[in-house]
C-alpha cells in the first residue's frame, strides 16, 4: 500500500513547531517533561492530510462518503517518534496556522490503524490518499483511505464501540452502523423538549 497526500498546503513548519510546543507544555503534564527536556529538534510532524466531516442531519438521513465536508488539515504530532497528538490547521491569510491541538490516545490509534492498512492484503499494492473522517455528534474518528477504485476506513479512538474501532471495513459496511446510530440520536434530539439535545 502506497500512501498518498495529493493538495497538501505548503506551510512553514518552523512557525507551527514552536505553536505545538508551547500548546504541549500548558496543556499536558504527562507530555511536558519530555518536551522541555528534549527541545524542538525532537518533536517532528507527519505530512498533512485533510479533515472531512459528516453532519447528524446528513447521515440520518442515510447520506455517504459524497456528503462529507472537507475542513482542517492535520498532522500527526511525534515527540521521540511517539505520537502523542494531533495538529489542527486552518488558512489564515495566506499561511497555515495551528487552530487546535488534540492529546490523547487518537494519535497513537491513527498510527496503529495505519500500520493495521499496511498489513492488510486487499489494500496489497494499491495507493490511497489518507483523509480524517469524523462525525462529531457521535464522537465517531475515522482513518479514510481513499483509492480510485475503493473506500475503505478505520475507526479510530474516541469512536464508541457500537462503531467497529480498529477494523479496517469498507465504507458500505460502516455506514450500515453509521445510520442507524444518526437516526437514533437525531430522534433523541427531535424529541427534546428541554434544550438539553438529547442528554
Amino acid at each position: 500500500m502506497k500512501i498518498t497526500f495529493p493538495g497538501t498546503p505548503a506551510h512553514d513548519e518552523k512557525t507551527i513547531i514552536p505553536a505545538i510546543q508551547a500548546a504541549l507544555q500548558a496543556q499536558v503534564l504527562n507530555i511536558t517533561a519530555s518536551v522541555s527536556k528534549t527541545g524542538v529538534a525532537s518533536l517532528s510532524l507527519s505530512d498533512a492530510y485533510p479533515g472531512y466531516a459528516l453532519q447528524l442531519d446528513d447521515l440520518a438521513a442515510g447520506c455517504d462518503l459524497s456528503y462529507a465536508v472537507k475542513g482542517e488539515w492535520h498532522q500527526l504530532v511525534f515527540i521521540n517518534n511517539e505520537a502523542v497528538a494531533d495538529a489542527q490547521l486552518t488558512w489564515c491569510g495566506d499561511k497555515m496556522q495551528l487552530s487546535a491541538l488534540r492529546c490523547g490516545p487518537m494519535a497513537t490509534s491513527i498510527v496503529d490503524a495505519l500500520v493495521m492498512a499496511e498489513k492488510a492484503s486487499v489494500l496489497h499494492g494499491k495507493s490511497v490518499e489518507l483523509r480524517l473522517l469524523s462525525a462529531p455528534a457521535l464522537h465517531f474518528v475515522a482513518v479514510w483511505l481513499h483509492g480510485a477504485d475503493e473506500e475503505r476506513l478505520i475507526p479510530v479512538a474516541p469512536t464508541p464501540d457500537a462503531l467497529m474501532p480498529m477494523q479496517l471495513v469498507a465504507k458500505d459496511k460502516l455506514f450500515r452502523a453509521l445510520v442507524p446510530a444518526a437516526q437514533s440520536l437525531k430522534q433523541k434530539f427531535d424529541a427534546d423538549t428541554t434544550g438539553a439535545r438529547g442528554n
